[in-house]
């Protein structure tokens, strides 16, 4: 049985916390030490073009696994949604939320091999994409069942005002907690790095600007949950939640990439040693 049909199972036969705990903890374990990322990514953190996995093998050795992996969950939900005979038009919208930001990161590539420094504005229209959050956004929807039609589908992949906002949210705290750590690294220029070059400012002066457009985000995006919307509320929620985790890994430095200080100690209280009620 595949990993979600028992997520599933489990789900409907016992909703004790507890056990959905230790399968996602058990179940992750096997997922991550499969993919092998430090030997197999190494470019990576520790923790394309519409192509089957034939295309693998015009890959260079590291990104043919990246792309396997890949490969395996999209082909791994449309299996989940024959057996349920559910629609999986869903999946299409997700790989091609993943082709754009892999497009994204080329672009990004470019300009960090050839040192450019992009004004502000034609930044953030490669980096809110390499941001991530359409793409989160629109896996998570497929898997929300019947409630992700091809409406809701639509209207975010047309990036509405509330992604477009949690977009900015997410690349902007990203941007200002991490760009330190990220340039003595070797990384393409953020948008602080952007602003201070086209505007001959200190990066104070980047933190106060970009910090009103995150607040401004926010304001954007609790009017448009509040405005009447053909969209079902869960699916506006899972958008806001997805951005209130962005806010709590930058809200005062990278802790997704240093993991290892509060996140550790957040997902441990949440997952490995939970309170009991």
């Amino acid at each position: 049985m595949k990993s979600y049909a028992i997520y599933d199972h489990l789900r409907q036969i016992d909703g004790r916390m507890e056990n959905l705990r230790e399968f996602d903890k058990s179940n992750s374990r096997i997922w991550w030490k499969g993919l092998d990322c430090p030997k197999n990514f190494p470019f990576a953190r520790d923790r394309v073009a519409e192509r089957d996995i034939s295309a693998a093998n015009e890959l260079p050795p590291y990104m043919r696994h990246c792309y396997k992996a890949l490969f395996d969950v999209y082909e791994e939900i449309e299996e989940l949604a024959i057996q349920r005979e559910t629609k999986i038009f869903g999946v299409d919208y997700a790989k091609t939320s993943m082709k754009e930001l892999a497009r994204a990161y080329m672009e990004e590539a470019k300009w960090f091999h050839s040192g450019y420094v992009p004004a502000v504005e034609k930044y953030l229209r490669v980096a809110l994409v390499t941001s991530g959050f359409l793409m989160l956004s629109m896996h998570s929807l497929v898997g929300m069942g019947e409630i992700a039609t091809k409406e809701a589908l639509d209207w975010a992949a047309n990036e509405p005002l509330l992604v477009r906002a949690a977009s900015i949210i997410c690349r902007l705290t990203d941007d200002m907690a991490g760009h330190e750590f990220e340039q003595k690294r070797g990384h393409v220029a953020s948008a602080v790095e952007c602003y201070v070059k086209e505007n001959g400012a200190p990066k104070q002066e980047a933190y106060v600007e970009f910090q009103k457009m995150v607040t401004n985000g926010w304001k954007d995006m609790n009017k448009e949950c509040l405005q009447p919307i053909a969209i079902p509320k869960s699916l506006l929620e899972g958008i806001v939640n997805l951005a209130r985790v962005i806010h709590l890994l930058y809200q005062d430095k990278d802790n997704y990439t240093h993991s290892n200080t509060k996140l550790k100690n957040l997902i441990t209280f949440f997952l490995v040693d939970p309170m009991r009620i």
